[in-house]
């Protein structure tokens, strides 16, 4: 693969200790809920939510507003202190104390200035693959996100949460980060692998979807012809192999 200079750089940074890896969730009689009780347990769960997400954003601007005041003597300093703190990560990674590793690069993630978005990128990838090593594959590819967020253009983190989409039976998000890879990397073998094998898994997770839809679609058709003495049987759903639609024809 032919890289440039600023390529070259990266990658014996990657390489580097301080860099992410190859490859490294007595009786009581309580009274009866209401119907409107749910709706508010339901509606308060997404308020706590909508909060939350209101609290970090809000957490963000003050600390980059504190940032900001700071002297770039100071921002830099910051910088040496959390990548010190992922290279005693790396360090817990590779003996093989994935939590502790996790808590080192919270740390380093803490403690990085924003400004860095590039080097925040390797640290939340370095979470990912720690989660990862967990088996706690949601927040692994949650992580994974949020460094392609801040580093678009970070093969190893797409392919990761690729490989995570595919393993949570997710093949549509996992074939268009295959084809965002290429993008950057067109040889990159296990995108190009994966761009023909992903083909095949979404047309079954889309069949499975399908079968999922119709009979659902059955059982709510039953709930509203059983009283009129019909069913869903008494029609005959045919899908024409050209254009995959499907033609109803009614039999008693």
């Amino acid at each position: 693969m032919n890289m440039d200079k600023e390529d070259y750089n990266k990658k014996k940074e990657d390489s580097s200790p301080h860099e992410e890896f190859q490859d490294a969730f007595d009786t009581f009689q309580a009274p009866k809920p209401s119907e409107d009780k749910f709706q508010d347990v339901e509606g308060s769960g997404e308020e706590d939510e909508a909060e939350a997400v209101d609290e970090e954003k809000r957490l963000e601007n003050e600390r980059r507003a504190k940032e900001d005041k700071m002297s770039p003597e100071e921002r830099n300093t910051l910088k040496e202190e959390a990548l010190e703190l992922k290279k005693k990560g790396n360090e817990a990674y590779l003996s093989g104390d994935n939590e502790a590793a996790f808590q080192l690069y919270s740390q380093a993630i803490n403690t990085c200035p924003l400004t860095f978005t590039e080097d925040r990128s390797y640290i939340y990838s370095n979470m990912a693959a720690s989660r990862l090593k967990q088996d706690r594959k949601e927040e692994a590819k949650d992580l994974c996100s949020t460094a392609i967020e801040l580093n678009p253009s970070y093969v190893k983190a797409l392919a990761r949460r690729a490989t995570l989409y595919e393993g949570l039976d997710k093949p549509h998000e996992a074939f268009e980060d295959a084809k965002k890879i290429l993008e950057l990397d067109p040889r990159h073998k296990e995108s190009l692998s994966a761009i023909q094998r992903l083909p095949d898994k979404i047309k079954e997770k889309d069949e499975k979807m399908k079968a999922e839809m119709f009979d659902n679609l059955k059982k709510l058709g039953n709930m509203v012809l059983n009283p009129f003495g019909f069913s869903t049987e008494n029609f005959k759903f045919t899908q024409d192999p050209n254009t995959g639609g499907y033609s109803v024809n009614f039999s008693k």
